[in-house]
This record gives C-alpha cells, sequence and structure tokens, in this order.
C-alpha cells in the first residue's frame, strides 16, 4: 500500500484557486492510474489524500513504484506553473504490518515522517522483526 498526500495543497488552494487545486488533483490521479498495473487500485482517501493497494507487489517494488509515482506527480509543476509535489509512505504484508489491517496505519506513518523529514519524497514503515524472510507466497512454495 501506497499513501500519497499531496504537499502543501492549502497553500496551493489559496494562492492559485480551489479551481487550480482541482485540477491539479484530477491530474495527479490520472498519472497515478497511468503508472500502476490493472490489477492495483487508486482511490482518494480524503481531502488530498489518495491510496494506492499494489495486491502481490513486495515492499522494495512498491518503493520503485512509489518513487515513480512521486517524479510523475511533481512533473505536474511545469504543467500547473506551480509548486505540485507529494509525499509518499509505503507499507506491506508481511514486511511491515502483520495483517491488512495494519497496513493503512503503517503506510501512514511512513507518510508523516516523510513530510516530516522535508516533503516531496517516499519513506518506507519500518520493517517488522525477522521480516527478511522470503514472502509467503515463496514460503507457500517451499512446502512439500
Amino acid at each position: 500500500m501506497v499513501m500519497i498526500d499531496l504537499d502543501n495543497f492549502k497553500k496551493l488552494n489559496d494562492e492559485h484557486g480551489h479551481a487550480k487545486g482541482d485540477a491539479v488533483l484530477r491530474d495527479v490521479a490520472g498519472q497515478l492510474v497511468g503508472c500502476l498495473r490493472p490489477s492495483d487500485v487508486v482511490c482518494r482517501y480524503g481531502g488530498e489524500e489518495l491510496v494506492a493497494i499494489l495486491p502481490d507487489c513486495s515492499l522494495e517494488d512498491a518503493m520503485v513504484k512509489a518513487e515513480m509515482l512521486r517524479d510523475r506527480v511533481a512533473a505536474l509543476s511545469a504543467v500547473h506553473e506551480c509548486a505540485v509535489t507529494a509525499s509518499l509512505g509505503v507499507a506491506s504484508v508481511p514486511e511491515t504490518a502483520a495483517s491488512c489491517s495494519d497496513i493503512l496505519p503503517n503506510a501512514d506513518a511512513a507518510l508523516y515522517a516523510a513530510k516530516k523529514a522535508g516533503k516531496n519524497r517516499v519513506l518506507s514503515a519500518e520493517r517488522r522483526a525477522g521480516r527478511d524472510a522470503p514472502r509467503l507466497a515463496t514460503i507457500k512454495a517451499k512446502q512439500p
């Protein structure tokens, strides 16, 4: 899972108007959808926050994808002639979350760590102890 929050969105709305903010949100959504696989899901979580659900995606692959998303959002700055950036938090089961119910809070915590670290960046939730082991699909394949 990747949580995405547009940086300084209130300032963008205040300085350029809500019509510009709406156009930026639409274009951000288009960039996210255009960058993801057909099996992935992108939805608005609230305000200027979005969530991308990436099934069957390792933490490492999700981090690469999140960086691509961050870059595509930043490229919208030229199109809209104003600063458009995003902070992203990444979490996955089982690497950073014990269950699906833990993944959203972990991605949210990583997102806010990215904001605190200076914005316009991607950070991962902390790995769970002992989570350098293979993913669940690999473990199942090794069973007799």
